[in-house]
């Protein structure tokens, strides 16, 4: 039912406040302290270049190995939960310790904490993906693809709040310790839904295993044409995202003229720029759910289509924005349009990568790369 659904879905939400406060306010404020404003935004990419050449080993590899888990693993905890687990307790602690690192004003050990951190990301989250082809029936792909959207998107909406308003009252470091809180209390949620022990006879029957066979299975997705454009695409769509997202504290305070005011309510830069990712993010949870469901009726292609066209006008207006109207009130509309165009995206996305996946023996080398060209874009 939708209650299960909403509890194997709350993991992503857990996981995307801690990665949506980290990345849009949390490491901007800390970078900018750090290098200083004429270095922020190189030393900030090159942070996050690095975290994502160093985690994509991790990710082919842990979707892959929960695969093979009944090899080695626990059997009573299933195939993807020791991944999930070990995952999110070396994310909370790397985070944790991020911060602590920013506050001391080490850039270098930030950097590798924040490496570090993210394969530890990368861990929980490939095997993660695989949750849904392993539990949920086909015939729901579409419902359960609009409550991850739905909780997807909610979950950046309580890290860019949460961080924004606990910061300013207790700080940076104690505002990460509460989202990183949150993620364990979403874990629990999900691993309530999603164990599933593995019967004894599938234990006993293991496969063989080698570095050939390795490469030869983590390459055999992409060998269906279907897969490849899926991902390609999911890519790119990705790519525009989080070059709004994880660059929005320096686009509002850069870009946008001050003060920043909508009607009479003033705001600092950390307010701002929560405020412009809340509407877009509000936004894209308004329209992911029902998307999500509505894609089991009516399909998912002309969906797509649609709010990929939506989201490609909002970008381009982005633009507009900073070089004609640099005014927080139309940031936020524009920011509108592109929430409802990523929340019908997001919510047919899961659905639609899942559907296509090659292989039925094993779902984590096919969501290994799909999870990979998400988080990598």
């Amino acid at each position: 039912g939708h209650v299960s659904l909403i509890a194997l879905s709350a993991f992503v939400c857990g996981t995307n406040s801690q990665q949506a406060a980290l990345r849009a306010l949390v490491m901007p404020i800390q970078v900018e302290a750090m290098v200083g404003s004429k270095r922020k935004s190189s030393a900030l990419g090159l942070a996050f270049g690095l975290g994502t050449f160093a985690t994509v080993l991790c990710a082919l590899v842990a979707g892959y190995a929960s695969d093979l888990a009944k090899c080695w693993c626990f059997p009573s905890l299933g195939k993807r939960a020791p991944f999930m687990i070990v995952g999110a307790a070396g994310l909370v602690l790397c985070t944790v310790l991020l911060v602590l690192a920013g506050e001391l004003g080490s850039y270098p050990l930030y950097v590798a904490l924040f490496i570090v951190a993210e394969c530890f990301l990368q861990t929980a989250s490939s095997p993660y993906q695989a949750l849904v082809p392993d539990i949920v029936p086909a015939s729901q792909y579409g419902t359960a693809s609009g409550w991850y959207g739905g909780m997807d998107l909610s979950g950046a909406i309580v890290g860019a709040v949460g961080v924004s308003v606990v910061m300013q009252l207790v700080g940076i470091v104690w505002s990460t310790v509460a989202l990183c809180a949150l993620l364990l209390l979403s874990l629990l949620a999900t691993l309530s839904v999603a164990i599933r022990p593995i019967p004894a006879r599938e234990i006993l029957d293991s496969p063989s295993f080698s570095i050939t066979s390795v490469v030869g299975d983590l390459i055999a997705p992409l060998k269906d044409s279907d897969f490849r454009w899926v991902i390609g695409t999911r890519m790119v769509f990705m790519m525009g995202l989080y070059m709004i997202q994880n660059n929005a504290y320096y686009l509002v305070e850069d870009c946008i003229d001050q003060p920043y005011a909508v009607g009479p309510v003033q705001m600092n830069s950390e307010s701002a720029t929560a405020s412009f990712l809340v509407v877009s993010l509000a936004c894209s949870v308004l329209g992911a759910v029902p998307a999500g469901m509505l894609a089991d009726v009516v399909g998912r292609k002309t969906l797509v289509i649609i709010a990929s066209m939506v989201v490609t006008f909002s970008t381009i207006m982005f633009a507009v924005v900073v070089l004609f109207l640099p005014r927080l009130w139309a940031l936020l509309v524009v920011s509108a349009v592109f929430g409802f165009g990523v929340g019908a995206y997001s919510s047919v996305a899961l659905a639609l990568s899942t559907a296509c996946l090659p292989s039925r023996s094993g779902y984590g080398k096919g969501t290994a790369p799909m999870w990979l060209r998400v988080t990598r874009g």
